[in-house]
């Protein structure tokens, strides 16, 4: 997988579309609310259940962290330990959408969970871990929606060694 310094750059909002301004305005402010207290919901759940499972002593102090992104790859909420891996993660998830998303090979869908510890997508240091998987509304996510197991997948080595760039960690069963 190339390496791809542009993605360094993109750790900012990318710019709205049209269709999301005119979602955004015709969402009410209580509506907004509830919408973002839900996403918050998940997030802190997500961020709990991760600090009671780790079994890391950075992890059981607050060295972690519990992100929703947008389908472009910006943060739209977050839980936190510690902040600047919520906005560096953006890159990863940014990674994943410009190589796989279109990839025949890869693709992304449902089920899909990707790992990267590399500094250039997304890792302050080597020893950040990034594990992110995309979520799709709709039909096929909603409550009571039949899920396929998932089984773990090597994803491609990286030559400096132990620092792979985003890669699949999981393949639909």
């Amino acid at each position: 997988m190339p390496r791809d310094l542009e993605m360094l750059e993109r750790w900012k909002p990318e710019p709205i579309t049209d269709d999301q301004a005119r979602c955004v305005a015709g969402i009410e402010a209580g509506d907004y609310e509830a919408i973002r207290h839900k996403m918050e919901l998940v997030a802190w759940e997500a961020y709990q259940m991760l600090s009671r499972m780790g079994i890391s002593p950075m992890i059981k102090g607050g060295d972690a962290c519990v992100g929703v992104y947008t389908a472009k790859g910006d943060l739209a909420t977050a839980v936190m330990g510690t902040q600047l891996h919520l906005i560096n993660s953006q890159i990863a998830v940014k990674y994943t959408i410009k190589y796989f998303v279109e990839d025949e090979t890869v693709g992304v869908r449902e089920g899909d969970m990707f790992y990267v510890n590399d500094v250039l997508s997304g890792g302050l240091h080597n020893p950040d871990q990034i594990l992110y998987m995309p979520i799709f509304w709709g039909a096929s996510s909603s409550p009571g929606a039949r899920r396929r197991a998932t089984r773990p997948r090597p994803g491609p080595r990286s030559p400096e060694g132990s620092r792979p760039r985003p890669s699949p960690a999981t393949t639909r069963g």
